[in-house]
């Protein structure tokens, strides 16, 4: 692993276990069981809050229709075989492996649906045969109600013919159309405790040869709001912030909060 990345992407997921949430989270265990269970869906409804970890899971089932050695595991990803790297390294370009990301905010919805249904209907994968296709739409719910329901149509097609996993990634509170809404199955991702905040956190620190005092952790975990991407920022500027090499500081720690309480002020 590089250690010069930013710890946010050093240490996102590369597999279902690494979610802070953990395995034992209804989410996160509904979806590795129908993995377990090959039980095939046309469409998942990730809601949670911003940074929780949804975009992140709907890459790890990306990775896994990817992953050229399934039968090691009976959910997860190897996470080093081609199909896994490729979709770790460029999520938003892996269609040659099976897996589609889009934000929506990028691309009209018109050309999302023509650039699917082309790879899907072009793509040969590598000659290889997919267990499943999967298709990330990412921010699903900044699309207007009626853009929504264009996509009704072809996640029902997609599914059908294609054996397409269809993954709508959105706000918690989003208002989705009801035509799109019956389609899925739901499944809200909650955030990480503050307890499991803290664990990560000190697990993190300790990778990265630190020590990290419970309290810090707490306060760290609590300044973010329990946001895995946000904590782990503030973790990598106290880093930065301690003077002692082998230790993340206290003052490192009120230092890093406080610049980020600073920025986000109105």
């Amino acid at each position: 692993m590089n250690d010069s990345l930013d710890l946010r992407s050093k240490y996102r997921p590369r597999k279902f276990r690494h979610l802070v949430q953990g395995l034992s989270d209804p989410t996160i265990r509904a979806i590795t069981s129908a993995l377990t269970q090959r039980i095939t869906l046309q469409a998942i409804l990730v809601r949670g809050a911003y940074g929780g970890g949804k975009t992140t899971t709907a890459r790890l089932l990306g990775q896994r229709a990817a992953c050229t050695c399934q039968e090691r595991h009976a959910f997860e990803p190897c996470g080093n075989c081609d199909g896994c790297l490729w979709v770790m390294a460029h999520p938003r370009s892996a269609d040659g492996w099976g897996y589609s990301e889009f934000d929506v905010q990028n691309v009209s919805p018109r050309e999302m649906i023509t650039r699917i249904m082309s790879e899907i209907l072009y793509s040969k994968y590598g000659g290889r045969i997919m267990s499943q296709r999967v298709v990330t739409l990412d921010e699903f719910h900044r699309l207007s109600l009626r853009d929504q329901e264009k996509f009704v149509k072809v996640i029902e097609d997609a599914a059908q013919q294609y054996n397409t996993l269809f993954i709508l990634c959105v706000a918690a509170d989003a208002t989705i159309c009801p035509a799109i809404s019956q389609r899925c199955a739901q499944r809200p991702l909650r955030l990480p405790s503050i307890q499991e905040c803290i664990h990560h956190l000190r697990l993190i620190a300790r990778a990265e040869g630190r020590l990290l005092a419970h309290e810090d952790a707490d306060l760290l975990a609590a300044t973010a709001g329990a946001v895995p991407r946000a904590y782990l920022g503030l973790l990598q500027d106290a880093i930065l912030f301690s003077n002692d090499g082998t230790t993340v500081t206290r003052e490192g720690v009120i230092t890093a909060c406080d610049l980020l309480c600073c920025h986000t002020q109105p």
